[in-house]
């Protein structure tokens, strides 16, 4: 089972643990086993949490739509959002869905401004992601 472990400081402003990375994570996850612990360092409050999650079986359904190359460059943009999502610990679709990497592999823009006619390719995505998909 993979682990995850956060450790959280106290924000003495808001008076409460910076816990915004650890909940995005739980968000896409099944937590099977958890442990959290408090401790104090350099006269600071902290919060250590360690977590056992299930490895999310990915089922792999390709668009019979495309082509040999396309299904391979299909496969690659998916493998680049399940490692992009767990980097930011989001869930995949919040990256690209299914659709927008199915257009972006059959299509294959050159540019961010060829990009922009996928559907759900907005400013924000193509500022955040575009670079990265091209």
């Amino acid at each position: 089972m993979p682990v995850r472990i956060f450790t959280l400081p106290f924000d003495t402003q808001r008076e409460l643990f910076q816990e915004d990375e650890l909940n995005r994570f739980c968000l896409s996850r099944q937590v099977t086993q958890k442990r959290a612990e408090f401790f104090s360092w350099r006269c600071k409050a902290w919060w250590t949490v360690r977590l056992e999650v299930e490895e999310a079986e990915r089922k792999v359904i390709l668009p019979e739509s495309l082509d040999e190359e396309q299904t391979a460059r299909f496969k690659r943009l998916r493998e680049w959002r399940f490692a992009e999502a767990e980097r930011k610990g989001l869930p995949a679709y919040v990256i690209a869905t299914n659709r927008e990497l199915e257009e972006l592999a059959r299509r294959r823009p050159q540019s961010l401004e060829a990009m922009r006619s996928i559907h759900g390719s907005g400013k924000a995505k193509l500022q955040r992601y575009g670079p990265a998909l091209l």
